[in-house]
């Protein structure tokens, strides 16, 4: 008997949103007898109404990774039906059953969906930091064509915008609900959307990350259930928190919690939004990085978070990096000329220090060309920080 099994497309089971327009299928081949191989292939790719797309044909060979589309162009967003069959040298035949993949948006105009906004909030006559959100928006645009897109702006410019009336309570209530609103929106219209609900990770950076990891320790308080699909949790299912704000505590960034409460704020209020304090064992898994020289959060921001979920059993994990600055993701012109630091050494460096951990915990693990580079006791800077472990001295 033979059989093919283990059918994936873009080494994905069933993908979702396949990026590239040529996927590459692969499966293995299998028999109950030796001496038994593949002799030939067919790939079979059709429309969900039944259209075809490709017919690969017979083709000889054993090959079973990566055989690269070659039908008719591929539409975005759109679920693709595909067969696999294959023969032995007896020409014996095994066909797989029906598999599917679904193609991404490729391209910037093919992104349809409309922002999500709240309900109107009172005290809004005007657009809050209308010049920030027109910046922003041609920020993303620049960054989807492939240009470089400096993610900060001119302070001076953006204090001139006007404001909504001061409300913290407003505030607040904008912000969440914006929030948990956009959770809710991509879960309950997975389907439509062709992502997967039950896989949705929130990112946030600095104050950001505060708003993301609010929602991964306060999802479920009463105040934020006040609206439509209550059914639909707006429970993250992860959250990556870069060099964020924390806590409220001694080692508080203080402007982020004026802003966000004014400077007379009630220690309820501090308490609340002291994220450290309300991790629990339902918080979802946390990945989180930052800078020892973080010049506006300190870094035990990030260690005290990473602490309170290792005593509620969260998963989680922190990288911290020991040269940069705070905002150390904005696209300006230090990033670009990989000015992050005396020596530009904080990449190498972390991965030298993990190599010389994992050895040293399993000498017989680690690959001989990085047993070498963790043997060594000085790391020497080449000028390329793409340099993986030949630099050492």
């Amino acid at each position: 008997m033979v059989q093919i099994q283990n059918i994936q497309c873009e080494h994905m089971d069933r993908p979702l949103a396949v990026t590239v327009e040529k996927p590459r299928f692969s499966w293995e081949w299998d028999a109950e007898e030796n001496n038994v191989y593949q002799s030939a292939y067919q790939i079979i790719v059709q429309k969900e109404d039944g259209v075809l797309v490709w017919d690969s044909t017979r083709t000889a060979g054993r090959d079973t990774t990566d055989i690269e589309y070659a039908g008719q162009p591929l539409e975005p967003r759109r679920r693709y039906l595909y067969r696999i069959t294959a023969w032995d040298q007896e020409g014996r035949e095994a066909k797989s059953g029906q598999e599917y993949f679904e193609t991404a948006l490729w391209k910037e105009e093919d992104w349809k969906a409309s922002w999500i906004e709240p309900d109107p909030l009172p005290q809004l006559e005007t657009v809050p930091l209308k010049a920030a959100e027109d910046f922003w928006r041609e920020t993303v645009a620049a960054m989807m064509r492939g240009e470089k897109a400096e993610m900060t702006y001119d302070e001076e410019n953006l204090r001139a915008q006007p404001l909504e009336p001061y409300d913290p309570p407003v505030r607040m209530r904008r912000v969440f609900h914006l929030e948990k609103r956009a959770v809710r929106h991509i879960r309950g219209n997975a389907a439509e959307l062709r992502v997967q609900g039950g896989r949705i990770a929130c990112c946030g950076f600095s104050a950001g990350a505060h708003l993301v990891g609010s929602l991964a320790v306060h999802y479920g308080d009463s105040e934020l259930l006040e609206e439509p699909c209550q059914e639909v949790s707006n429970r993250p299912d992860a959250v990556l928190l870069c060099y964020p704000v924390i806590t409220s505590g001694e080692k508080a960034h203080r402007d982020s919690f004026n802003l966000l409460f004014g400077e007379n704020a009630s220690e309820e209020q501090l308490a609340w939004a002291s994220l450290e304090k309300h991790v629990t064992k339902d918080t979802p898994p946390a990945f989180l990085w930052q800078t020892l020289t973080d010049e506006l959060v300190p870094v035990e921001n990030s260690i005290l978070y990473v602490k309170a979920c290792r005593a509620a059993g969260v998963p989680c994990e922190l990288h911290l990096f020991m040269e940069g600055g705070h905002g150390m993701s904005l696209a300006n012109e230090d990033w670009a000329d990989n000015n992050i630091g005396e020596g530009s050494l904080y990449t190498m460096t972390q991965q030298w220090q993990t190599m010389k951990t994992l050895h040293a915990q399993n000498p017989a693990a680690l690959p001989e060309t990085f047993a070498s580079t963790a043997k060594s006791e000085t790391l020497q800077v080449c000028g390329a920080m793409a340099c993986t472990g030949a630099c050492v001295a």
